[in-house]
């Protein structure tokens, strides 16, 4: 079946079913054929044309309207001579007296066929281990709440709710360590730590993922990209042109529409042109892991990538796998949790930026003050030697790299230089003055150009 036929049913299915929780029997009927078969998890909801099926489902909407949930799907799409056939296990849920409370486990099958107006539905079967609805009910909402169920059916549903809060504490517990990383950073570099752990945790809450990465975008479009895979955890920092391809145009399109959230599946075609680019026209900004030339080529050879990418001030957050499985609504629904927490761990790295660049400038100017304070305490010009001496310091304070500071001085009516210098060896500061006669050089060259141009730098 082809990509493009299996995207359509599925988008018929889903508004079938969507239309039938919402209450929506109007916009159900549009995928209904009018020789559709019901068989409904209930005794007495069977129905043989699309006539009885919209009658009955209107006289029992508001029992339904808002007050489903389908969970934890589990959905199967099988060609069946020209026609579909979708199996779907799910855990249903009611709203119960505001609180949502597991009902059973239900099965859906259900076969659609190609006619002029599209996909429709001809044959539904659903079936709940249930038989306590009465006649004109759907869902047995108030027998639920006045009956005692058999111990064996609590024991079901408590395992079940069980298991859905100890995966929440599991996904709470994986925020949580985000979180405290978020928080307990010190500097801006140790975003880098908190990339690692983010992917670590996403491993560790069972999706399945090659790596994820985290990209500024750049006023001219490109991308600066620190990715962290499942085969190297330490963060690295590649820096990725624009190019005419599909990941760059549907960031642009979500950004301008103002979408958070997206996800997508290249084709072999695709995701050949992306591993191009990315190998031979992008520029490593930190050092590259260790990459085997099998891996290299298995990436270079993938039939597809399948990415969800989490949108927030014009920053992509996203988790991707070499593979044409796309992400699926429950690993989408974690990953856009951890996206809001990621979101706040940007915030407190912009932050620390923010504080450690008014730091600097605030050393900048400390070391500025000083200078300017033994400048203007000299008396004769050969204390420009103790002057370098303290630039010299003050920069070394600054930890910009550097071997020695010079301040020269142009000797009047000639190209010759008094040279005021200061360097350091083991046993400490060397400081020097010396005259330097004009040569043919090309630093003397460059020094008289600039000041003929009367340049400052």
């Amino acid at each position: 079946m082809m990509k493009q036929q299996e995207e359509e049913v599925l988008k018929a299915y889903s508004h079938y079913w969507d239309s039938y929780i919402s209450g929506n029997i109007v916009a159900m009927a549009t995928v209904m054929h009018d020789d559709i078969h019901v068989f409904g998890s209930t005794l007495h909801e069977v129905f043989t044309d699309k006539q009885s099926a919209i009658a009955y489902y209107r006289a029992t909407a508001d029992q339904i309207s808002n007050k489903v949930e389908f969970r934890n799907k589990k959905i199967d799409v099988q060609p069946i001579d020209g026609n579909i056939m979708i199996l779907e296990q799910l855990d249903l849920y009611l709203l119960i007296d505001a609180e949502w409370t597991f009902y059973g486990h239900g099965r859906l099958s259900t076969l659609l066929i190609k006619t002029k107006d599209g996909w429709q539905v001809i044959h539904q079967h659903g079936s709940l281990p249930d038989g306590k609805a009465e006649e004109g009910q759907q869902v047995a909402t108030e027998k639920i709440k006045e009956e005692n169920l058999l111990l064996k059916e609590a024991i079901k549903r408590r395992t079940v709710e069980l298991e859905n809060k100890n995966r929440e504490l599991e996904i709470e517990g994986a925020l949580e360590k985000v979180r405290s990383a978020a928080n307990g950073m010190q500097n801006s570099n140790e975003l880098l730590d908190v990339i690692k752990l983010v992917t670590k945790q996403i491993q560790e809450l069972g999706i399945d993922i090659e790596g994820s990465n985290f990209v500024t975008i750049n006023p001219e479009k490109s991308w600066d990209m620190w990715i962290c895979t499942k085969w190297e955890m330490l963060p690295f920092l590649m820096h990725i042109p624009y190019f005419d391809h599909r990941e760059f145009k549907e960031l642009d399109e979500a950004i301008k529409n103002k979408t958070d959230f997206y996800s997508y599946t290249l084709t072999r075609e695709e995701s050949a042109d992306w591993m191009h680019h990315f190998f031979n026209k992008s520029t490593p900004k930190t050092p590259l892991p260790a990459l085997s030339a099998d891996r290299q080529q298995e990436l270079n050879q993938s039939t597809s990538q399948s990415a969800s990418i989490y949108l927030f001030k014009n920053i992509v957050f996203a988790i991707f796998r070499i593979t044409d499985q796309s992400f699926s609504e429950v690993e989408n629904n974690i990953f856009k949790r951890i996206g809001k927490v990621f979101e706040q761990v940007y915030t407190r790295f912009l932050d620390l930026q923010k504080a450690e660049a008014q730091a600097r400038e605030a050393q900048i100017e400390n070391a500025l003050e000083k200078v300017r304070s033994r400048s203007l305490a000299m008396h004769k010009s050969d204390e420009l030697n103790e002057v370098v001496a303290v630039i010299f310091e003050k920069l070394k304070g600054l930890q910009i790299p550097f071997t020695a500071v010079a301040i020269c001085v142009y000797i009047d009516s000639s190209k010759d230089l008094y040279v005021f210098v200061c360097g350091e060896n083991e046993a400490g500061l060397v400081i020097n003055s010396y005259r330097l006669p004009y040569f043919n050089h090309k630093i003397q060259k460059d020094f008289s150009e600039a000041r003929e141009k009367k340049l400052d730098f």
